[in-house]
């Protein structure tokens, strides 16, 4: 009886550990939606990067496309390599709230209207994230701005 009690108690504890928690399903789900909307954000596929924000959030994405000049249009068009992310934290603030750190790489950075955008090599943003009817969504409250907030 012994034995099978601790062979019972050894496999619960192999199962238990390999199994992935809740917190790091929510990550990946994190990680997932916001990588899918940085990719498209960065390389001024607006309209898709609509599918994963906020109703609310979508006149930010608006505002930028209707501000883009005709010189950062061809600064794009002459752009060899897309802009490419990585992720480098996610902070679940609660379970309704995240940020994402990004570190984005060969971007086009428009940030003063009536001057042409110019290609940054890197920079850092944190998305933010509230989870809207079982779904993970980035909200914006402007346009993304480079950030250097700690996020510990």
């Amino acid at each position: 009886m012994k034995i099978h009690l601790i062979t019972l108690l050894c496999t619960f504890a192999i199962v238990s550990c390999s199994q992935s928690s809740p917190r790091e399903d929510e990550e990946e789900e994190i990680t997932a939606v916001a990588d899918q909307f940085v990719k498209n954000y960065f390389n001024f596929n607006l309209k898709e990067s609509c599918k994963f924000c906020t109703t609310e959030s979508v006149i930010w994405l608006k505002f930028i496309a209707s501000n883009m000049s005709t010189d950062d249009i061809k600064t794009l068009k002459a752009q060899k390599e897309e802009a490419s992310c990585k992720a480098t934290k996610v902070k679940i603030i609660n379970d309704t709230m995240a940020v994402a750190r990004y570190t984005v790489y060969n971007y086009l950075r428009i940030d003063t209207l009536g001057k042409a955008g110019e290609i940054t090599d890197r920079a850092c943003y944190d998305i933010t994230l509230v989870k809207r009817l079982g779904k993970w969504r980035i909200r914006m409250e402007g346009p993304l701005q480079n950030e250097k907030r700690n996020l510990d």
